[in-house]
C-alpha cells in the first residue's frame, strides 16, 4: 500500500452502502447522468439498452464517447494512434 501511495496509484474503495451518506450517485444515476454529459450525449444508448447490465451500459457509454473524439482527431487531420488512444482514455 505505502508503494502504491507513493506512487500515486493508491485508491480507497468503498461499499455502496457508504455512498449515501456522502450523497454520491448510486449506478443507475451515475449513468444517466454520464449519458447526458454533453461530451457524451449517450441518451439514445440508454433508450435502446434493453436488458444490459450496467457495466455493459457503462462501456457502451465509453465506446460511443471514443467514437466521437476519433471523429473531432480525424476532422482535424490527426490520425488515431496508441497515443491518441491513451489520451481519450484519460479524459
Amino acid at each position: 500500500m505505502r508503494q502504491q501511495f507513493k506512487l500515486g496509484k493508491f485508491g480507497l474503495v468503498f461499499g455502496s452502502g457508504i455512498s449515501k451518506s456522502f450523497k454520491l450517485p448510486n449506478w443507475n444515476e451515475l449513468i444517466k447522468k454520464i449519458s447526458k454529459n454533453i461530451e457524451v450525449n449517450g441518451d439514445e444508448i440508454l433508450s435502446y439498452k434493453g436488458r444490459s447490465s450496467q457495466s455493459s451500459l457503462t462501456q457502451m457509454l465509453f465506446e460511443h464517447f471514443k467514437a466521437k473524439e476519433i471523429e473531432k482527431l480525424n476532422q482535424s487531420g490527426k490520425e488515431q494512434s496508441k497515443e491518441t488512444d491513451r489520451i481519450i482514455n484519460q479524459i
